[in-house]
This record gives structure tokens, C-alpha cells and sequence, in this order.
């Protein structure tokens, strides 16, 4: 299935929000625009994408046609020298006028990125395309390598190998728990590493059951599933009282803990393994973003239910409140699961002034009549939490643009169907 873009589906009145920031724009970058009205000056409002630059041209242009600009320097201002037509018809030329502009390799692959930036509407610029290139080279899977550069140029991230590398790995089908479990068996035994590290892979690896009855026990078992982890890791660190930061090594984190053992004479092949777990949180910690009031978390984690193991991944688009929390009046949550018997299942769940819609996405109709007998029961636990569920409604994966992302979300359900999975 096609990957849904991460980030996409923000509740209603957040997606505007998002795509309100600034654009940002650097000397040497280029875009493609078109030129909807003049000023005085030169100066000339550029429409890019979907917002509106002012800046000044060295060129009179056309308002009916696009063009590619680069970026000067322009004194303080915004200055756009254009170096050619877009052509509406031939997209190879655009792309040729590009790489040639950069003295790059005009390979397939750099033809599709630098093809695929433009229709985006995408700054780029010689000095990303040429990364780019030489990490697509590198890569095994060229779409996936891709839409993770489009992804680090969407986010603004730092465009660097290691951050490449760590959303590569988010991408990538190795599990965490997977991971977890191959480091613990190359490090069984081996007394030279920390104690500490084996006894946090043992428990990913193969934790206790999640215990689904008791929500407020679910909630305390995630809570320390996911410190564990080392999610927050970096934000402990800043504020930890210790002496010089000399405590954070001593923390039982899994990130820390990696990042230590990466540091000593190990075998490559264990390394590499631990790296790819470290990438994994990594990747998870890039993709959870704040934008002014606006927050999207992305978090991974090994989750054990009735002795069947899966990653879970979830993605929350929200807003916080005026004293920083989370806004849990309005809110989207997007669960994708890998269950034992139902397979590739997804969840959305949409609030709204604490009322609730839930779609069920999967490729299996025969849970649909299931479904309708679990709504009164999913209506009375809402209640007991303040919220009121609104709708309950299966889709199927075809019928909708929501297919499963290459991470693979999971959700967690509060009581176990025999030969079925979960109940919702």
C-alpha cells in the first residue's frame, strides 16, 4: 500500500495553522512561482505554493505563467533573479535546466527528486540535491530515500546524514522490538556490557502482557514503557541537577544507554544493530514537532498482548493550552495496527469539544457487524472519562486515501476477542 504522508490529517482548524508558517528562504536556494501583481521598485508579491512572498526582481515577468527563481542577495530584502520558464508540458526540462545549473549527475533518481521538489514547490538548492544524491546512492531503497528528503526539506530539519539516517530507519521494516531482541542475543553472556543496557533490551524485548481491563494501570504501564525508551531523554538531560551531567550515563534509559555501548570496541555487526535502535528513537523524537500552539507527537514502542508481540506507533495532532499542556478537547490520533488475526488495521480518532469520532480502516468487511455491538459499551467508557463518542464507523483501505504509513501504527484495545484480536 501507498504511505500516507506523516503529519497528514490534522483536526479541523489545526491543518491551517501548520501551514500557516512563514516561508523561510536562503541565498542560492531556488523555487518555482508566479508573479501576481507589481509594486513600485521592482518589488512584486511572488505566489509560492500556497503563500505569497514579497520580493524584488530583477526581471519584468509574465502574471500568467511560473517560473523558476533563485535567491539573491538583496540587502535585507527579498531578491529573486529568475532563471527560467517553468514548462507547464515538459517537467524533464526543468529539472535538466537544474542539475545543469549545478554541474549534478542527471541519473534517474536525481531527476525523480528534483522533479518531485518542484511539483511540491519545494526550496532546493545544489548543496541539498548534491547530499541527496550521494545518500539515495547509498540507500537500498531509492522511494523510500525519497520521501524521507522531501520529508527533512518539508520539516526544515537539519539536512544531515545522521538525521537521514534516523528517519530512515523509521521507514524501514526492522521493528523495535525486533531490534531489541537480536542486540540482547549477541550481548547475552558478554560480561564486559552494562547490566543495565541488557536488562532494558530484556524488558522491550519481551516485557510483561500490557494489562488491558484496567485503564489506569494501561496508562502507567505505557507512561513507563515509553521513559524507558529515552523519548524524553534529552530534555531530562538539560534539566537534570547532576554534577556536570555525569548522572545522565547512569540513567536506566534505553537511548543513553546505547549511545554509550556505540562508543566502545564491540563488534561492527552488534553496533550496527544498536545504531539502527538508536535511529529508531531518534527518528520518533525528529517527527514530534511544535509549531507555535500547534503539537504533533510521533511515538514507537514494543507492545505484548496475549503472547503476540508487535511494534506500536502512534501520531498525535493537537493543539496545547494556554499553560503548555496537551489540549484534550481537541485532538486527532492515528493508531495503525499489525494484529495476529486481522492483520493491517488503522484508526483514526477525531475530537472535537471532548465529542468523539472513531474510523475503523481495514481490509477485512466481516468486522464491520462486530463493530456495531461494541458501540454502547465504547459510549458508557467514554462517559466515565467525560468524553461522548459521536460515531463508529469501518472503512475499508480502498475506499478511503488512508493506507497504512511504512511504520505500522498499532493500537491498544481495552479486552481481548478470541479469533479476532481486540475489541475496539
Amino acid at each position: 500500500m501507498n504511505g500516507i504522508r506523516i503529519g497528514q490529517g490534522l483536526p479541523a482548524g489545526l491543518e491551517q495553522a501548520v501551514t500557516a508558517r512563514p516561508l523561510e528562504l536562503r541565498q542560492g536556494q531556488v523555487i518555482t512561482g508566479r508573479v501576481n501583481k507589481y509594486f513600485t521598485n521592482n518589488m512584486a508579491e511572488i505566489q509560492v505554493g500556497s503563500q505569497k512572498v514579497l520580493a524584488e526582481l530583477s526581471t519584468a515577468l509574465n502574471t500568467d505563467k511560473n517560473y523558476l527563481f533563485q535567491v539573491q542577495d538583496g540587502d535585507g530584502k527579498l531578491a529573486l533573479k529568475v532563471l527560467s520558464p517553468i514548462s507547464p508540458v515538459n517537467n524533464d526540462a526543468n529539472t535538466d535546466t537544474l542539475l545543469e545549473q549545478w554541474s549534478l549527475p542527471n541519473t534517474k533518481e536525481m531527476k525523480q527528486l528534483t522533479s518531485m521538489l518542484l511539483k511540491e514547490n519545494l526550496p532546493l538548492s545544489g548543496e541539498v540535491l548534491s547530499l541527496a544524491g550521494k545518500w539515495m546512492k547509498e540507500s537500498a531503497d531509492s522511494p523510500k530515500a525519497i520521501d524521507t528528503i522531501k520529508e527533512m526539506i518539508q520539516r526544515e530539519l537539519p539536512f544531515t546524514e545522521k538525521v537521514f539516517a534516523s528517519l530512515m530507519a523509521v521507514r524501514e521494516g526492522s521493528s523495535m522490538n525486533s531490534l531489541a531482541g537480536k542486540l540482547l542475543n549477541e550481548l547475552s553472556g558478554s560480561p564486559s556490557v552494562s547490566p543495565k543496557l541488557q536488562t532494558v533490551l530484556k524488558e522491550l524485548a519481551t516485557g510483561k502482557n500490557i494489562d488491558l481491563p484496567d485503564a489506569s494501570v494501561i496508562k502507567e504501564q505505557l507512561q513507563k514503557l515509553l521513559h524507558t525508551i529515552g523519548y524524553s531523554y534529552e530534555h531530562e538531560l538539560l534539566h537534570a541537577k547532576t554534577d556536570g551531567g555525569k548522572g545522565a550515563p547512569e540513567w536506566n534509559l534505553l537511548k543513553p544507554l546505547l549511545l554509550e555501548f556505540l562508543k566502545t570496541d564491540a563488534p561492527t555487526h552488534v553496533k550496527e544493530l544498536a545504531a539502527a535502535l538508536t535511529d529508531k528513537v531518534t527518528g520518533m523524537q525528529l517527527l514530534s514537532q511544535e509549531t507555535g500552539p500547534i503539537m504533533q507527537l510521533m511515538l514507537q514502542f514494543p507492545l505484548h498482548f496475549q503472547n503476540h508481540s508487535m511494534d506500536a506507533t502512534m501520531q498525535y495532532s493537537g493543539r496545547k493550552t494556554k499553560d503548555g499542556k496537551i489540549d484534550s478537547d481537541y485532538c486527532r490520533i492515528l493508531f495503525y495496527l499489525d494484529l495476529a488475526h486481522l492483520k493491517e488495521t488503522a484508526i483514526d480518532m477525531q475530537i472535537q469539544h471532548r465529542i468523539v469520532n472513531i474510523t475503523v480502516f481495514n481490509k477485512n468487511h466481516e468486522i464491520e457487524p462486530l463493530m456495531k455491538g461494541m458501540i454502547h459499551g465504547l459510549q458508557e467508557k467514554m462517559k466515565d472519562v467525560q468524553y461522548t463518542l459521536s460515531s463508529l464507523e469501518f472503512k475499508s483501505f480502498q475506499e478511503d486515501k488512508l493506507d497504512k504509513p511504512d511504520l505500522g501504527l498499532h493500537k491498544l484495545m481495552p479486552a481481548y476477542y478470541k479469533g479476532v484480536d481486540y475489541k475496539v
